[in-house]
């Protein structure tokens, strides 16, 4: 046993989670960099937005579909997510389905904000467009953690489960190896 952990297993997938998500943005560098020679220091602004948008959206769209109401959301977001939860926990369909969508509206939302930094700044040095790709990123983070109809500022949101439906034991499996 590893002094410190009293779970080892548990460590070890969360350590992988963590891991394929700055797997995926090395592999995003490096193939930026390293082979076409342009840095990208503003990649949290692509990554943040998809973010955003899904925890902006996942909740409140599960609770429209199903007919509740997302009133006072940014105040009881965590008993709107347990209640969600719950209900995706019975209905393995609709849980990919709404996993997929989220997935494909987080990247969408990542590439619509791409072209829209690129077009503003197509003309810039490569210094100066890193310099305003990093202000970029910065300006969404601020812009979300004090806009609190987004995601609830700085109080966060919380999202559905949307693996509920897998059962405890091989849950956090799953969850790495579709990363």
């Amino acid at each position: 046993m590893i002094v410190g952990i009293a779970d080892p297993l548990r460590f070890i997938l969360d350590l992988l989670a963590f891991f394929s998500i700055y797997l995926m943005l090395s592999i995003s560098l490096n193939l930026e960099y390293g082979y076409t020679g342009i840095p990208n220091f503003g990649k949290v602004l692509f990554f943040a937005g998809g973010a955003f948008i899904v925890g902006a959206t996942t909740t409140r769209l599960l609770l429209f579909f199903m007919g509740l109401s997302s009133k006072n959301y940014c105040n009881f977001n965590v008993l709107y997510a347990s209640e969600v939860t719950n209900q995706l926990a019975s209905n393995p369909i609709l849980s990919i389905t709404i996993f997929a969508a989220m997935l494909l509206a987080g990247a969408a939302v990542g590439g619509l904000l791409g072209y829209v930094a690129s077009y503003p700044a197509i003309r810039l040095r490569e210094t100066y467009l890193g310099i305003t790709l990093l202000a970029s990123g910065e300006l969404l983070r601020i812009v979300a953690r004090n806009y609190d109809p987004l995601i609830c500022g700085t109080l966060g949101v919380s999202v559905p489960d949307v693996f509920a439906w897998i059962p405890v034991s091989i849950k956090e499996a799953v969850q790495v190896a579709i990363m």
